[in-house]
């Protein structure tokens, strides 16, 4: 519901919907990368960017909810990533003595 229909306190079931919606969308392209896209809904000042192909025919809506939850996600595969490397890291370390120190060791012997 836009915030014209709230703050006139008119009756939204009466309201068409061409009166709320945005005359000039946020767009984007397939190809564009999330700072472009993020950029544009900080621009827009809206949750959701059209995504258009090169003929400008409707490809998708990207909200902002749904980018978030991927960035989220991405995140947490990314944290899952690093943590393996570091135990693989841990165990090739404890099991080759002498070939590398621990932090504590080398703070120890300083």
């Amino acid at each position: 519901m836009c915030l014209e229909v709230v703050a006139q306190r008119r009756n939204p079931t009466t309201v068409p919907a061409g009166e709320c919606m945005a005359r000039a969308p946020a767009v984007c392209y397939p190809e564009d990368d999330v700072y472009a896209v993020l950029a544009r809904f900080s621009q827009s000042q809206s949750r959701g960017v059209v995504v258009v192909n090169d003929e400008n025919e409707l490809e998708g809506i990207l909200s902002l909810s749904v980018l978030a939850s991927r960035a989220a996600t991405a995140a947490q595969e990314l944290y899952a990533a690093l943590q393996k490397i570091n135990e693989e890291n841990a165990s090739r370390a404890g099991s080759t003595p002498g070939r590398r120190r621990d932090r504590r060791s080398l703070v120890a012997s300083a």
